[in-house]
């Protein structure tokens, strides 16, 4: 039965509307699936939006654009809208994109995120469920027939005939009875909640870390485990964002989780007092907001048909098949400081295999941002949102060619589609060129 306009099935069924998500959405609509994207929040844009980070990285490697395709587009979107501004390592903003390659780090704001990702969903003829909680899968014959959901006091279910799970912990993937890996809290990374602040004073980013990193030396700063300033002025605002609080725990566990929101809540206010009277560039600053929800890192992930480890970014094996690019280093935001003892900061890039983003034993699934097949301790490969919108573009393509043939499409055709619209599969460290 219809319920609500909702449809009996679609073609492509995205869980998650994070930015990977909502590429993922878009790329099958516009490839004229009819395509459904639930969310459990009120809207668009996951950890950017409900976790108070509308900052992207990961867009270069060095004078290297990595990320085409509709992660570009989502960009250049909101340099339409006046809604973006481009940081530099010292902290000065450019209130335009620039020309030529996007390789830096680029800041909006959560409600203009939300809009424009709306818009753009919109124009893509994808149907939207917002407030909706997956609480169910049924599987039939190795495949996902229908989801249940939860959503405004009611019960729901639909059926779909492909599906992504870009939820972040792989929760549809679980649901389904796909494997799926669980880090160990020390290996999953600090959680955080992300504030923002305005009066702050114009401030250079790479000497404020200095004093910071030498402050958090003497055992100055209040909470033991940080030693890297991170803060960026936020979109063409007068605001700067915060992201200065740590806690540990397994974010798989409610009452972890809840423990850990209330802690990290209570650091925001010495931590702005602290900066208050320690760097005169914060002496006038003021608490804007604290976000809805704190930030994971990282906690569950699908257990794919090759799963990206250490030892692959390390050795960086090749990858016949690839559906995007990402950094190779690996290990940041470590619970007992900044830089884990595992980390690797390691030169160049590798592609993303079309593999990691399939399910094993599930035929009719693919993941896309962090619930893509990635060893726990390597995810900061793959996590940034730049990397999460290009992931997602790939699965919402290889969902769409797969919806039709009713199994996972063949790496070739999802590679010839993926080309035709402008994302970047790969990066030829010999000769310094991407292909796109």
């Amino acid at each position: 039965m219809k319920d609500g306009g909702l449809q009996n099935e679609y073609d492509v069924i995205v869980v998650g509307a994070g930015v990977g998500g909502c590429c993922a959405a878009i790329a099958a609509a516009e490839m004229g699936r009819r395509t459904l994207l639930i969310e459990q929040e009120a809207g668009p844009g996951g950890v950017a939006v409900h976790c108070g980070c509308p900052v992207f990285l990961g867009f270069g490697y060095g004078s290297r654009q990595l990320v085409g395709g509709l992660g570009e587009r989502l960009l250049c979107a909101l340099d339409s809208m006046g809604a973006v501004a481009e940081v530099d390592a010292h902290g000065r903003i450019a209130e335009r994109l620039s020309e030529g390659a996007l390789t830096g780090v680029y800041t909006t704001t959560e409600p203009q995120l939300a809009l424009c990702l709306n818009r753009m969903l919109g124009k893509a003829g994808v149907e939207r469920l917002y407030y909706a909680t997956v609480t169910g899968a049924r599987t039939e014959g190795g495949k996902v027939r229908s989801i249940d959901l939860f959503c405004a006091g009611r019960s729901l279910r639909i059926a779909g005939c492909f599906f992504v799970d870009a939820s972040g912990d792989a929760v549809l993937s679980g649901l389904a009875g796909a494997p799926v890996i669980e880090g160990a809290p020390e290996d999953t990374m600090t959680k955080t909640i992300l504030f923002k602040v305005n009066g702050v004073r114009a401030f250079d980013k790479v000497l404020l870390r200095e004093k910071f990193a030498r402050a958090c030396a003497e055992k100055r700063f209040p909470f033991a485990g940080q030693d890297l300033f991170m803060g960026n002025p936020l979109g063409n605002t007068d605001e700067v964002l915060l992201n200065l609080s740590l806690v540990s725990g397994n974010a798989l566990d409610p009452l972890e989780l809840t423990r850990m929101d209330i802690e990290l809540r209570e650091q925001v206010f010495p931590i702005l007092e602290w900066l208050r009277a320690e760097f005169e560039e914060f002496r006038n600053a003021r608490l804007v907001a604290i976000a809805p929800k704190i930030g994971v890192r990282a906690g569950r992930c699908l257990d794919a048909r090759e799963v990206i480890t250490c030892r692959d970014l390390i050795e960086d094996t090749p990858v016949p098949d690839p559906v995007a690019v990402a950094k190779r280093g690996f290990g940041g935001h470590g619970i007992h400081c900044f830089r884990n003892p595992w980390e690797q900061s390691l030169a160049g890039c590798r592609g993303i295999p079309y593999r990691a983003l399939q399910a094993r034993k599930i035929g009719n699934l693919l993941a896309a941002g962090r619930s893509i097949g990635v060893e726990p301790r390597a995810i900061s490969a793959v996590r940034l949102m730049s990397t999460c919108m290009a992931t997602g573009h790939a699965a919402g393509v290889g969902a769409a060619l797969s919806a039709s043939r009713r199994e996972f499409a063949p790496y070739e055709m999802v590679r010839e589609e993926l080309l035709r619209q402008h994302a970047i599969l790969e990066f030829h460290h010999e000769s310094g060129k991407e292909t796109q």
